[in-house]
């Protein structure tokens, strides 16, 4: 049988046509709308169709050369050491954002998607928004926040007329709802209140939203930021300001002992721990549906990983995928090849008949993964060198997934050590 150059097996050519590779890429990145989808049922979103082998192909090829591995590594071990999703899976939710951002596919959750183009207001029905440092000149005050934990989340307006206590208002909101809604809710809500005060003097119809949130105060300015509650502020802005209001905003340092805000804050964690009270506002962000589609997608990759046939080397260093994703990885050839069983050792060698014994140079076993980490002679030095470092924290010797989760630079350090060519 002719003999392989070992050298060939490792990042080779694999076809990759211009059009599978774009379309690999652009899946890869969330996009849907590539040349390998087909549409099909307008209106019940898209029907994900892959050009399997073509994307297969490139896709593989790139993580090859992302982990520095030999051509028969296998899909699942690459996709764990590159630290990329699954094509399949990343596919499915690349096209289920898209439907979401589109208000496709058949999902009930109330998403807050930006305002369409066609109900944003003409320009010249957008009142200014004026932010100040000083209101003490301002008849009505109206002191806003919002709150978001465990417990739930909720909006408070605290209303004064310059320091007379006037009213209160609290709204709780759905539980997936952010702190940011919140703040703009209770903006929407305070300044929604002042019609209701029942001042007919212009010259007393001065309001002052005073809020501890910069990034509300920042989103209302922002004319490219279209959610919906930002735009539901300028609408009263604008109704406001035709009804002769005069309004302003200034931003509070939270929790420095003013009166108004101390109170907005305990009225909004009040209600977001009423789980009695009528939720006000459900509209879940899309960040966060977002990220729950991230995190199901994490736990069907774990899923398939603990369920494969194949990379059961690969597994023991990293049994769990989401530790995978959190380390800070930089692998080489020495370190992958360690971790997949798949190429420079002996063991792996024999296997392709590009060698003719699989027993290491030491005497004393086949020469395999197992065999270099923990027991070659040849490898002494610099296993004590690992094993001093590793002992300061526990017993030797560790086992593959601590190698990787708590030593993983001495364990790289030991791998990049190796001189294979010496150990042939």
């Amino acid at each position: 049988m002719q003999q392989t150059n070992p050298q060939s097996l490792q990042n080779g050519k694999a076809y990759m046509g211009t059009q599978s590779q774009s379309s690999a890429n652009n899946i890869q990145r969330g996009d849907p709308t590539s040349s390998s989808l087909w549409r099909s049922g307008m209106g019940q979103g898209y029907e994900v169709r892959t050009q399997q082998t073509e994307i297969h192909h490139s896709t593989k090829a790139n993580k090859h050369k992302i982990a520095k591995a030999f051509r028969t590594t296998s899909s699942e071990a690459l996709c764990v050491l590159a630290g990329t999703t699954p094509i399949v899976i990343r596919t499915e939710e690349a096209v289920r954002r898209f439907n979401l951002s589109k208000g496709l596919g058949d999902s009930t959750t109330p998403v807050d998607r930006d305002v369409e183009p066609k109900h944003w207001p003409h320009p010249v029905d957008i009142a200014p928004v004026i932010e100040v440092q000083e209101y003490e000149y301002i008849n009505i005050r109206m002191f806003t926040d919002g709150s978001k934990s465990e417990l739930g989340v909720g909006a408070g307006v605290a209303i004064f007329r310059r320091t007379e206590f006037v009213t209160q208002l609290q709204y709780r909101l759905d539980s997936r709802c952010s702190n940011n809604q919140a703040e703009q809710l209770a903006i929407v809500k305070a300044l929604e209140a002042l019609d209701s005060l029942n001042i007919d003097d212009n010259n007393q119809r001065t309001a002052a939203v005073i809020t501890d949130s910069r990034v509300a105060l920042d989103s209302i300015k922002n004319t490219h930021n279209h959610s919906f509650l930002i735009e539901e502020i300028r609408r009263t802005l604008w109704k406001l300001e035709r009804t002769r209001w005069n309004v302003v905003f200034s931003w509070a340092k939270s929790h420095v002992r003013i009166t108004g805000n101390e109170l907005a804050d305990q009225l909004a964690k009040a209600a977001a721990r009423d789980t009695d009270k009528k939720i006000s506002y459900n509209r879940t962000p899309k960040s966060t549906i977002y990220k729950e589609l991230e995190d199901e997608a994490m736990t069907k990759w774990q899923k398939a990983w603990e369920g494969s046939p194949e990379a059961a080397l690969t597994r023991q260093f990293f049994p769990s995928i989401y530790d995978r994703i959190k380390a800070k990885l930089q692998v080489t050839p020495n370190f992958t090849a360690l971790i997949t069983g798949h190429g420079k050792t002996r063991a792996y060698l024999h296997r392709f008949k590009l060698l003719g014994s699989l027993e290491c140079p030491c005497g004393k076993e086949d020469q395999n993964a197992d065999h270099l980490i923990f027991r070659c002679n040849l490898l002494q030095q610099q296993r004590e060198t690992l094993k001093k470092e590793t002992t300061k924290l526990g017993p030797w010797p560790p086992n593959k997934q601590e190698l990787i989760n708590k030593y993983l630079k001495q364990f790289m350090n030991f791998a990049n050590s190796i001189d294979f060519e010496l150990l042939q």
